[in-house]
């Protein structure tokens, strides 16, 4: 892996984004590139304030001063490292967009679930977190603020195209890590469901992942799955697109839910 998108609120820097960030470089170097993104919000004072007489002066000072002071911080953390960055912001279009665009010409995109989420508010009519993942062009992984970096996979398999592209995918971008303990896991709420294309995707995993458990769990995802991923605390897991696939389900109502911020699990999320 090349390079690697972190992406930021302006105003709320992430540690857990940047520390994962950091964690990968240890491993494998690359071009880190902070994005630094507006608040929406924001965007729209902005846009009004060069509408009107100044009334909004010095709260628009005060935020970028606050963007100014993170951007500082993610350029001392990088030197600190002695990793190769990047710096990229003073967007001014849609967020989506922009943010899509960054992705475009990156291997993958680390974004932090909670600090994201917290300025946009779950109704936001320009962005949600959703919408990002939904529209990047490379692999993302999110991530909590606190969590144990993975010392185990969890790949999320149900026969689909997929979800076949997201594991092969993560053992492309992050082969560093395929030598941890890997569970690849088919859930299915019936109970003689077989494993789809069983013998063709333990010959592929098995390849990537040395040290591999094929597990098929009997279960409703919905309700009962992020229970027993309680039981991985360490672990990262690897699913694909979002909106068709198993974690879709477990993930209805937003992304700073029980999966992510309870169990403290990063996921890495890919598709075509």
């Amino acid at each position: 892996m090349e390079k690697i998108l972190v992406a930021f609120n302006e105003t709320r820097f992430s540690n857990g984004a940047f520390e994962f960030a950091r964690q990968l470089n240890k491993r494998q170097p690359a071009l880190l590139t902070g994005v630094f993104l507006p608040e929406p919000s924001y965007q729209y004072i902005r846009k009004f304030e060069e509408e009107t007489a100044g009334i909004y002066k010095d709260f628009i000072e005060k935020e970028e001063e606050i963007a100014a002071d993170n951007i500082e911080q993610f350029r001392s953390l990088c030197k600190k490292s002695g990793i190769d960055f990047r710096i990229h912001h003073g967007f001014l279009k849609s967020i989506i967009q922009e943010l899509k665009r960054e992705t475009k010409f990156a291997d993958l995109l680390i974004i932090s679930s909670e600090k994201f989420y917290d300025a946009l508010g779950i109704n936001d009519p320009d962005i949600s977190l959703e919408d990002a993942l939904h529209t990047a062009q490379c692999p993302v992984i999110v991530v909590p603020e606190l969590y144990q970096f993975p010392e185990k996979n969890i790949l999320l398999y149900d026969g689909s195209e997929s979800s076949v592209y997201a594991i092969k995918q993560f053992a492309y971008l992050l082969p560093e890590l395929c030598s941890n303990e890997t569970i690849l896991v088919f859930l299915n709420e019936e109970e003689n469901a077989t494993i789809p294309d069983e013998d063709e995707i333990k010959e592929l995993a098995a390849q990537h992942y040395t040290n591999l458990e094929i597990l098929k769990l009997k279960m409703e995802p919905e309700k009962y799955f992020s229970t027993w991923v309680n039981e991985h605390k360490n672990a990262i897991i690897i699913s694909g697109s979002y909106g068709r696939s198993v974690l879709s389900l477990l993930l209805k109502k937003s992304f700073v839910t029980d999966l992510i911020v309870e169990h403290k699990l990063p996921v890495f999320i890919a598709h075509k």
